[in-house]
């Protein structure tokens, strides 16, 4: 419920829209990250979208200069 607090509260800085993408990004007070949030609507198979997005220790492998991701 926190995560979900966060995704609807204010603050979220476009960083950039294109190809039906729109990326997000803002700094939660009092903390050192950055959170980040990527819309878009696509066509897939949930349950492998699903998978892929919980494999959070598995983004730095796959998502460009991610160097470290945990899930919260």
């Amino acid at each position: 419920m926190k995560n979900l607090e966060q995704l609807e509260s204010t603050g979220w800085i476009t960083d950039k829209v294109a190809k039906g993408i729109s990326i997000k990004y803002k700094f939660p007070p009092g903390t050192s990250t950055v959170s980040l949030m990527m819309e878009t609507e696509l066509e897939a198979d949930i349950t492998k979208l699903m998978a892929l997005i919980s494999e959070v220790d598995l983004f730095p492998r796959y998502v460009p200069f991610c160097f470290r991701a945990n899930l919260i």
